[in-house]
């Protein structure tokens, strides 16, 4: 159960953002469905991707805990992916500036 066992674009995406949390200094837990058999079109495997990429850039920016929880569910037709922490009452300086419109860009996707 983590993301070492992933592969393609959208699995590798949740790998490097895993590694990426680590290296920032915060405890990765996951929750991980198997997806090596789901087939997914192009098009949604990179936008999920893109997702991920873009979880993890939050997760940096204003996660004020250390322990941090991946979580990817599937079910027939839907893709859950999870990333969260702890609410820490210390108010913590970003890890890196903010400053873009990456919960819109989410959304939108």
């Amino acid at each position: 159960d983590g993301p070492a066992a992933c592969r393609g674009e959208f699995q590798e995406a949740i790998a490097d953002g895993c590694r990426t949390i680590e290296r920032a200094g915060m405890t990765v837990r996951t929750a991980l469905d198997e997806i090596d058999d789901l087939p997914l079109p192009r098009i949604v495997d990179l936008t999920l991707s893109r997702l991920v990429r873009e979880a993890t850039t939050n997760v940096l920016k204003h996660s004020s805990g250390t322990d941090i929880v991946v979580g990817l569910r599937t079910t027939p037709g839907l893709i859950e992916f999870e990333i969260s922490n702890p609410v820490d009452t210390v108010r913590r300086t970003p890890r890196v500036p903010s400053g873009g419109f990456g919960l819109v860009r989410m959304r939108e996707r």
